[in-house]
């Protein structure tokens, strides 16, 4: 067994003196895997909180604005109908 830790260490020291670029990419991707891990469920709801919230706020001020432009579509319309004079059918006028 101690052959093949003595291996394992001869081959990463070739490996390095051959590629450094690729064997320190390996190793920081490896890092930064476990360390993505650990911190990963903690910042993505905290991500999550923020960006659900700036979400919701946006909904929100979206149906206000449409509940206002309800209201003054139907004030406009009613404000039509009583300016416009109701006319009578001919049939209806005196001659």
């Amino acid at each position: 067994m101690s052959d093949s830790i003595q291996q394992d260490t001869t081959s990463d020291d070739a490996s390095l003196a051959h590629d450094p670029e690729r064997v320190f990419y390996n190793d920081g991707f490896a890092e930064g895997s476990r360390d993505g891990v650990l911190g990963g469920k903690a910042e993505g709801r905290s991500m999550g909180l923020k960006t659900g919230f700036e979400k919701f706020v946006e909904a929100g001020r979206l149906a206000g604005r449409s509940v206002v432009w309800a209201s003054q579509q139907k004030q406009k319309q009613q404000e039509k109908q009583q300016q416009t004079p109701t006319r009578l059918p001919s049939s209806q006028l005196e001659t």
